[in-house]
């Protein structure tokens, strides 16, 4: 991606440079002759946002060496972090569990020996409770009914364990039929974009193969081709993403110039040695 923006700017400044042609100098009224070519005016401001507003974050954190250093790994990583990592994060189907690993045991109270004064180690116990507050209060409820505690609890606490392993079992499926709902989705909606910007070019053929035509040739084909062609689709798209990169560039400035304003006032406030 990276490559391809390189060589459609160059691209573009060699048809700039034949449409106006040579010139001893380079003036406003070049500069806005090059503005006005959408592309080179879109890939700019794009590229412009994106590597001069890091650099003048840098200078406001006076961190540039931390840009010089990073900037190629980042720029030869960000297609990973864009592609891959969505791709392992949207389709590891394998774990439904959402990354919420839940304990359904329950802990033994803390313990710790103490000696007296006849050399006899005794266990203290940190916990006021020696059992499960649920399990003593149900133990109570069956005392209050006259029933027994230690048979009826053991039957009470076995039903209770496997309810409790029953609605465990109808969580997870469906935190997978959820997961199976979201990348489904995830999926059709990329497959929907992808035909919406590309037109895929294939679809119309497709269908008058299936139906036993071929009009690909004909007018109706070689209009409707055209109209897609005009319409510039890829083009439309291409540039509010670009014009959108520069948008959310500015925004994270803006946040960087705030932090920082907000830093010198807060440290002048509350701490003696004063910042400049």
């Amino acid at each position: 991606m990276t490559f391809c923006v390189i060589v459609l700017t160059i691209e573009s400044v060699h048809l700039i440079k034949q449409q106006i042609g040579d010139y001893s100098s380079f003036t406003a009224s070049i500069a806005l002759k090059y503005f006005e070519n959408s592309k080179f005016r879109d890939l700019t401001v794009s590229l412009a946002s994106t590597y001069a507003l890091y650099l003048i974050g840098s200078l406001i954190f006076f961190d540039v060496f931390h840009l010089i250093a990073c900037t190629i790994p980042y720029v030869l990583l960000s297609p990973a972090y864009i592609n891959v990592l969505s791709v392992f994060a949207f389709c590891n189907i394998n774990d439904i569990s959402w990354g919420t690993k839940g304990s359904v045991t329950i802990e033994a109270p803390k313990k710790k020996a103490v000696n007296d004064d006849n050399d006899e180690k005794n266990i203290l116990l940190l916990s006021e409770n020696l059992e499960n507050p649920d399990d003593l209060f149900k133990k109570a409820q069956l005392c209050m009914e006259g029933k027994n505690p230690d048979n009826d609890g053991e039957k009470a606490a076995k039903l209770e364990s496997d309810l409790i392993l029953e609605n465990i079992k109808k969580s997870e499926k469906n935190y997978a039929l959820g997961r199976t709902y979201t990348v489904s989705l995830w999926l059709i909606c990329n497959f929907i974009l992808l035909v919406i910007i590309l037109r895929t070019g294939g679809l119309e053929d497709y269908s008058d193969y299936k139906n036993g035509t071929d009009t690909s040739t004909s007018t109706s084909g070689l209009s409707k081709r055209s109209y897609w062609n005009n319409m510039n689709v890829a083009n439309i798209f291409m540039t509010v993403i670009l014009w959108l990169v520069a948008a959310l560039a500015l925004v994270r400035l803006i946040g960087c110039i705030y932090y920082r304003i907000s830093f010198f006032f807060k440290e002048r406030k509350f701490h003696r040695s004063l910042v400049v």
